[in-house]
C-alpha cells in the first residue's frame, strides 16, 4: 500500500526488493509444506494444484491495472487488502516442522551450505525445469511484446497470444500433474520440454498472426507446468530433511531464469533480429530436455 505514497523509481525499487524477499519466503514455505505432507503417488497432482493457483494469480494480477480509471492508487490498495486477508488466514494454520531432530533445526552458515550442496548433488537435474520456466515466463511477458510489435502485431493481438499461453497452462496443469504421478517426472519432463522446443522453432516460420494464438495455447499445455513438475521432481529425489534447502534452490533457479530471460533474449533481438527470440528459446529448451533425458533418475 506504500507504492502510491511516492512515485519515485528509487522508492519503488526498494519496495519491490522487500516484496521479492517476502514473496520468496512465501513460496519456499508453502512448497516445502506441500512437498513434505503429500504422499508420493499424489505429489504431482497437489503440486499442480499449487501451480494452478500460481498461474491464476499471474493471470488475474495484471487485470488490476484496469482499476486505474477509478484512481491511480486503487490497484495498489486492492492488492494490499488481498495480502492482508491472506495474512489473517495464515494465522489459523498450525505451526509445524517437516522433520524432527537437530539436523533440520540447527542453524549455522556451514550447515546450510552443506545442505545446499547435498541437494545439488542429489537433485541438480530437477533445477532445470524451474530455471527454464523463469526464462520462459519473463521472456514471454517482457520480450515477446517487443517481438510482436516489430512483427506488426497489434497490442490486442499480443495480449491475446500471451493469454492463450495462460489458458493452456490453467486447463492442463492438473491433468499433466496427475499423468506425471503415473508415468514419472523423469519421463514426462524431457518429452514436454522437447516438444515445446519444436513448437518454438516452428514459430520462427509462422507469418499469420492469428496462428500464434493456437501455437501459444499448445505451448501453455506443454511448458506451463514446468515449475510445478520441477518442484515435484525435486521432492521425489530429495530426502525430507533437505526439502527446505531444495525449495530455496528451486526458487533461486527460477529467479535466475527470470533475470536472464529478458536480458539475453533482448540482447539477441537487438543484434540478430526478432526471430532470434524463437531460436534462442528453442535451443535452450532442447538443451534442458537433453540434460533431463540423460541424467534422469531411472526409478522415478
Amino acid at each position: 500500500m506504500l507504492f502510491p505514497a511516492w512515485f519515485s523509481l528509487t522508492f519503488w525499487f526498494v519496495l519491490r526488493l522487500v516484496i521479492g524477499v517476502g514473496d520468496h519466503m512465501l513460496h519456499f514455505s508453502s512448497q516445502t509444506w506441500i512437498g513434505a505432507m503429500t504422499a508420493p503417488e499424489k505429489r504431482g497432482r497437489n503440486m499442480a494444484i499449487y501451480g494452478l493457483f500460481f498461474s491464476l494469480g499471474f493471470a488475474v494480477g495484471p487485470q488490476l491495472v484496469n482499476l486505474t480509471h477509478i484512481g491511480t492508487a486503487v490497484p495498489f490498495f486492492v492488492s494490499g487488502v488481498m495480502v492482508l486477508v491472506a495474512w489473517m488466514l495464515v494465522w489459523s494454520i498450525r505451526n509445524a516442522f517437516i522433520a524432527d531432530g537437530d539436523e533440520v533445526r540447527k542453524l549455522s552458515f556451514f550447515a546450510s551450505i552443506k545442505r545446499f550442496s547435498d541437494v545439488m548433488r542429489i537433485a541438480w537435474v530437477a533445477m532445470i525445469p524451474p530455471f527454464l520456466y523463469g526464462v520462459l515466463e519473463t521472456g514471454l511477458n517482457a520480450t515477446f511484446p517487443i517481438v510482436g510489435l516489430r512483427g506488426g502485431m497489434s497490442t490486442f493481438m499480443i495480449t491475446t497470444i500471451i493469454s492463450a499461453f495462460s489458458v493452456g497452462t490453467i486447463l492442463f496443469q492438473v491433468p499433466i500433474g496427475i499423468f506425471s504421478d503415473r508415468t514419472g517426472r523423469g519421463k514426462v519432463l524431457p518429452a514436454l520440454i522437447l516438444a515445446g522446443s519444436a513448437v518454438f522453432l516452428m514459430l520462427a516460420f509462422v507469418s499469420l498472426h492469428w496462428l500464434f494464438i493456437g501455437f501459444f495455447f499448445v505451448l501453455g499445455i506443454l511448458l506451463g507446468s514446468l515449475y510445478s513438475l520441477g518442484l515435484s521432481y525435486m521432492t521425489d529425489l530429495t530426502p525430507t530433511a533437505l526439502l527446505p534447502a531444495g525449495n530455496i534452490l528451486v526458487g533461486m533457479c527460477f529467479s535466475m531464469g527470470s533475470i536472464l530471460g529478458p536480458t539475453v533474449t533482448g540482447a539477441l533481438i537487438g543484434h540478430f533480429g526478432a526471430t532470434s527470440f524463437y531460436y534462442a528459446i528453442s535451443f535452450l529448451l532442447a538443451a534442458g530436455a537433453l540434460g533431463l533425458f540423460f541424467h534422469r533418475n531411472k526409478t522415478i
